[in-house]
């Protein structure tokens, strides 16, 4: 299993994992004991916004979740799309991934208001990223 991205938010904190097709979600109110939820939510990537988690994965998908536990699927982005990295600020997510899940070269980016509805995807780089942060004034 893979573990790959935390955010905290509503009291707890939210890690994603993957394995093969499936992963799971884990939750800790302290960031030392953690409660395993068994699901079919294979993430790469997790952000909190205030009110809900957003968490991004393989084939497109979008999960969103207002407690970290219960989970609303949504196929949002072209299925060929793997994110890296979701981030929140200024109003807006902003998800970055590949198109080419072997090799993370020619990065693209995505933009929401709410996490479910994204712009089409806009080619950034043909460089690898691996994370990226908002600069506000």
């Amino acid at each position: 299993m893979d573990y790959y991205d935390v955010a905290f938010g509503n009291g707890r904190f939210v890690l994603v994992s993957s394995c093969a097709n499936d992963g799971d979600v884990f939750t800790s109110t302290d960031g030392l004991n953690w409660k395993r939820l068994f699901t079919e939510i294979s993430c790469q990537c997790i952000t909190f916004d205030g009110k809900q988690f957003v968490a991004g994965g393989g084939g497109g998908r979008i999960w969103t979740s207002t407690d970290g536990e219960n989970w609303t699927e949504h196929r949002a982005l072209p299925s060929n799309f793997l994110p890296s990295k979701i981030k929140y600020g200024n109003g807006n997510y902003i998800i970055m991934g590949t198109l080419n899940r072997y090799w993370f070269v020619n990065q693209f980016v995505a933009i929401s208001k709410d996490g479910i509805n994204w712009t089409d995807l806009k080619k950034v780089t043909d460089e690898s990223i691996n994370d990226f942060c908002f600069i506000t004034e």
